[in-house]
């Protein structure tokens, strides 16, 4: 009979520098992958109860629009939407912003 010495140090050093290096190889490509979007905060603005500040790219060119919703003390409801030239649209409205709710935006029309 003879005995032979396994050598399982051997093969779990194999295996854990193989998954050491998948693993620095993956962190390596997540780190340094060209990043489609960065962010930057370009303005701070604060808003009130009465007032809300959304964005949106309606027209789908990468830049968003503001949404401005204000309410008064009359019962009107007042929306704008602007983008980096100026005022694109306005609205008013009777009535009062459902506090509850958030709005729905789209372009339903592709225009």
């Amino acid at each position: 009979m003879r005995l032979v010495k396994s050598d399982k140090t051997g093969k779990s050093t194999i295996a854990l520098l193989i998954s050491v290096g998948l693993s620095v190889f993956i962190l390596l490509v997540v780190l340094f992958s060209a990043n489609k979007y960065s962010v930057l905060l370009v303005n701070k603005e604060s808003s009130t109860s009465r007032e809300k500040y959304y964005y949106h790219d309606f027209d789908k060119d990468g830049n968003s629009e503001k949404v401005f919703i204000n309410t008064d003390n009359y019962g009107m409801l007042g929306l704008i939407i602007f983008n980096d030239f100026g005022i694109i649209n306005h609205w008013n409205f009777k009535g009062e912003w459902a506090k509850m709710a958030e709005p729905f935006m789209g372009d339903l029309n592709k225009e």
